[in-house]
């Protein structure tokens, strides 16, 4: 037996597909079967999806957590730093701030115990400020828009 020209003939492949179909019957399916099959996917779907979004937010849940004790640790770390800078600034101030104005005839030395803790006051709390502003921005009541 010789094989036709052309392996892949349509009217072959046709006339194999109804042999093979009478030869191969397909078993009866009852309609609740395909009603059931639905069903279970759509469960399986509905479980998996739960499954999905459950585990989602407990990851949520666990980096929310992580950025909360992450923003306390740099609060609690800047306020030290502003308070450390603050007073350091004082001290600096305090010190050399009598020398300063010994020199200077601006200020009047009888003023001078009321202006030189001002200033050292003043110099430390700016210090502190730029500092805070620059790790945490700028403070709600004073955003502008």
């Amino acid at each position: 037996m010789s094989l036709p020209h052309d392996p892949f003939d349509p009217a072959l492949d046709a006339a194999l597909d109804v042999a093979l179909a009478q030869a191969l019957k397909a078993p009866p399916v009852s309609p609740t079967l395909q009603a059931s099959v639905w069903q279970r996917i759509a469960m399986e779907q509905a479980q998996e999806l739960a499954t999905r979004k459950a585990a989602a937010e407990a990851e949520w849940q666990m980096a929310s957590q992580q950025l909360d004790e992450q923003k306390v640790q740099m609060t609690r770390d800047t306020l030290a730093m502003v308070l450390g800078l603050a007073f350091t600034a004082g001290t600096v101030v305090a010190t050399l701030g009598p020398a300063v104005m010994a020199n200077t005839n601006w200020i009047d030395p009888g003023a001078q115990g009321v202006v030189l803790p001002g200033l050292a006051v003043l110099v430390g709390m700016t210090a502190g400020a730029l500092v805070w502003i620059e790790r945490l921005g700028w403070p709600r009541w004073l955003r502008l828009g």
